[in-house]
Parts: C-alpha cells; structure tokens; sequence
C-alpha cells in the first residue's frame, strides 16, 4: 500500500510506542522504518515531503510469502524511486 498525508514523520514517530523504530535516509528526506515486534508479518516505512509524509507499507499475506521473507525487505529501494519521481520542493 502507498498513501500519502499531512502528518510528519517526527509525529509518526511519536505515535508509534512499543514499535521498533529505524531512522533511514530515502534521497535526502528523512525516513523512518516500523514494524511492530508483536506482527512479523507487516512493517511500514514513512518518508517527509513538504506537506507530510508518503508511507510504504507491506503486509505479507501468502504462506509462501512468509516464509523466511522480510516484510521491510525492499521498501527503502521502493521509497527512493518514489522520491525521485516527486517534483522538486515536494
């Protein structure tokens, strides 16, 4: 899932106790990755823009997927295309 709002990242960080919380770089913009201990299988990442945050988030559904598969696997290569692809200034 990709949604985007006008919440900021530091307000996402601060709402989210008792999740594991890591401090990631997306093309300059300052990221957060979180995943909560008690649900292996989601994990969320949320990168700034100028109105808020654009949030990344992957909920392995498939036995097969889950399987040895990391849920925050690949979301930071995801968000850095995203990013490029804003205009300058978003």
């Amino acid at each position: 899932m990709i949604d985007s709002g006008n919440r900021t990242v530091a307000e996402q960080k601060a709402q989210a106790s008792g999740k594991e919380l890591t401090q990631v770089s997306i093309n300059g913009r300052q990221g957060l990755i979180i995943h909560d201990p008690g649900d292996t299988y989601a994990c969320t990442l949320a990168f700034s823009t100028s109105y808020g945050e654009i949030m990344l988030a992957r909920t392995l559904r498939d036995p097969a997927e889950k399987a040895g598969m990391d849920p925050c696997g690949g979301l930071q290569d995801t968000a850095k295309i995203i990013a490029s692809a804003l205009p300058k200034g978003v």
